[in-house]
């Protein structure tokens, strides 16, 4: 069932009006959710998963090399049927759960902004833009206060509550940004 409702999703994340209907209803349910949940644990899960996961498949490679030398003990064959059975449900989970929380949204429009309209822009005023934020960027580096070996200091709980206060008020223009924000 998982297979077959991952297969559906990533067929309509073909069509980019899925992908936005999605992106603007159900996934900042889904992602508040999560933020909620895994909010205060302070390391990257996916990336927690990702290790475990490939642990899991080396193991399972290790298996299938040991199979022909130890397929005549049933409990061995039995083992590995099961543990064969539970990593494929687990990748399909995985992927189903990539699917909803990468795959759908990263495929809709990236950000609207209320009452603005679409145009493509040529390649003088994308690196207009570029340079402008490159300059004010470089200006702003002037400004920080900075060690002895050259990293910033700066107040780790101030610098949160500014970013927090920042994409909330950004969620006036780009209602995507609206939601929950988990601390960092």
């Amino acid at each position: 069932m998982v297979a077959v409702l991952s297969v559906i999703l990533n067929v309509l994340a073909c069509f980019r009006g899925f992908c936005d209907w999605y992106k603007l209803t159900v996934y900042g349910l889904i992602s508040d959710v999560l933020g909620r949940i895994t909010g205060w644990i302070p390391i990257v899960i996916a990336e927690i998963m990702a290790y475990v996961g490939i642990m899991a498949v080396l193991i399972y490679l290790i298996l299938l090399v040991l199979f022909p030398f130890l397929r005549k003990r049933a409990g061995f064959r039995k083992g590995i049927a099961v543990y064969g059975k539970s990593l494929l449900m687990t990748l399909l989970v995985v992927f189903f759960i990539y699917t909803l929380n990468w795959i759908i949204p990263f495929r809709a429009t990236i950000l609207k902004v209320k009452g603005a309209t679409e145009r493509k822009y040529s390649i003088i005023e994308i690196q207009n833009v570029r340079n402008h934020v490159v300059n004010a960027v470089n200006a702003c580096a002037q400004q920080v206060t900075r060690d002895e070996n050259g990293s910033v200091i700066y107040d780790k709980k101030v610098l949160a509550e500014a970013v927090y206060a920042s994409m909330k008020a950004q969620a006036k223009d780009y209602p995507i940004l609206s939601g929950y924000y988990p601390p960092m």
